[in-house]
């Protein structure tokens, strides 16, 4: 004797009604027990409590990310404008008396410049880290996001002709980022990290 399949067994369940499975089933106690035990998984399924999703805590993670941001980003260009006036009132420029008018700004930046291109090939070269520990990582992030805040600072002043000085000192403060990210991304630091 063929038993029912349980496609068949379900397509009953389901009100199908099929003459001749219906017939199997009041003369097949084994096919009629698996369909009782069909019934019974069906309304122990539907007796499970309906779970709702935990609250969505992405918003809030990605507000706290940005906070963050925003206090570094603010930190930092408090500590860049502390530099800049630092360095206009004790510059030996300005204790030295004025020297004939000639402009060197232009050329000490385009020299800034340069090295700074030169440091970004190098890091380009660099390959991606493949572990970092937290620490390492984050300093990474702060100082790609101190770079991005200098570069948004140069472009402010790139159009003023009376900002070389200015300019001067941020392309020197971005140098800097550069090689400490250089440094953080080297091979050799990542040997000190296994």
């Amino acid at each position: 004797m063929r038993h029912l399949t349980l496609e068949e067994l379900l397509s009953l369940q389901d009100g199908g009604q099929l003459a001749d499975l219906s017939r199997h089933l009041e003369d097949c106690p084994l096919c009629a027990g698996e369909l009782r035990s069909l019934q019974q998984r069906r309304q122990a399924l539907r007796d499970l409590p309906v779970l709702q999703p935990s609250k969505d805590r992405w918003p809030a993670i990605r507000a706290r990310i940005v906070a963050s941001k925003r206090r570094r980003a603010a930190v930092f260009a408090a500590a860049l404008a502390a530099a800049v006036i630092a360095f206009a009132l004790f510059s030996p420029a300005i204790l030295r008396p004025p020297a004939p008018a000639v402009d060197n700004s232009a050329d000490e930046v385009a020299e800034l410049v340069r090295q700074s291109q030169r440091l970004e090939e190098q890091l380009r070269s660099l390959p991606e880290p493949e572990v970092l520990d937290m620490g390492s990582a984050e300093t990474i992030v702060q100082l790609e996001d101190q770079i991005a805040l200098v570069d948004e600072c140069i472009e402010d002043l790139a159009g003023d002709s009376g900002a070389g000085q200015e300019l001067a000192v941020l392309w020197e403060t971005r140098i800097t980022l550069l090689e400490s990210l250089t440094n953080m991304r080297s091979p050799a630091f990542a040997q000190l990290l296994r």
